[in-house]
């Protein structure tokens, strides 16, 4: 598989060098769309039109805002306005997305899109196995566990510390971790550097790639507090950073 990292920053201004949450699998699955990603997807020449699957880990704007001009642009190509998009998310999709496309107007409420809520089980998405469980950071919010043949990837979303992340990402050859508060200033529902080292290493994965930083964190050498609790290979998230696992 192969990971290309469109946005990995937050939503406050002294991040603005980031987008926000956006990364793709393998140029065709998109894990969140927070603003940028749109931009981003076309930056990196990943145009909407390859982009199928879209998983939402959860309903904050910084995570889902660019599903509309991801979905606009499809609508005014006659070959796309008619494609098939599939769209997975937490329990309350299918309300949020009746009321997100309500106010973009009639184009988006005719998308060809199938909604799938996700629950506990595995699912299909084209030639992946897909599994998803709450993380407990919203009431809804989801993390996702990704494979193909004998290659596997995990993503947090946005989460605390809790067995459900443990039991997804055991075994994954890369796990996307978010990072987001400082050691010192750890915030419910939310990671640190350190914290989510300890989960890949209990979990046994064999690459970390520490993401959702705000700036504190990355001002706080994240990449040595992860390493005193992994041994594995640690990537600092990047806008733009493609990593091959």
């Amino acid at each position: 598989m192969q990971l290309k990292i469109l946005g990995c920053g937050t939503i406050i201004q002294k991040d603005s060098n980031y987008n926000c949450s956006g990364y793709l699998i393998d140029g065709a699955l998109l894990f969140d769309c927070g603003p940028g990603i749109w931009r981003a997807l076309h930056k990196f020449q990943k145009p909407p039109a390859h982009i199928d699957h879209i998983f939402l880990s959860h309903f904050h704007v910084d995570h889902c805002s660019d599903l509309a001009p991801i979905l606009q642009e499809r609508s005014l190509d006659a070959r796309q306005a008619v494609k098939e998009m599939w769209i997975y998310g937490p329990r309350g999709l299918r309300e949020w997305y009746e009321r997100f496309t309500s106010f973009l107007g009639k184009w988006a409420v005719q998308m060809p899109v199938t909604l799938t809520e996700c629950g506990i089980g595995n699912f299909q998405a084209g030639s992946y196995r897909v599994s998803a469980l709450p993380t407990g950071h919203t009431e809804n919010s989801l993390c996702y566990r990704l494979e193909k043949e004998d290659t596997h990837f995990f993503y947090s979303g946005d989460t605390d510390a809790n067995e459900n992340v443990f039991s997804m990402a055991k075994g994954c050859h890369l796990a996307l971790l978010e990072a987001s508060c400082p050691e010192k200033d750890r915030q419910p529902g939310h990671l640190t550097p350190s914290l989510a080292a300890r989960i890949a290493s209990r979990a046994g994965v064999k690459n970390l790639c520490l993401t959702h930083m705000y700036p504190p964190v990355r001002s706080a050498h994240p990449e040595k507090e992860a390493s005193r609790n992994f041994k594995g290979k640690i990537f600092l998230a990047e806008d733009g950073l493609q990593i091959v696992f």
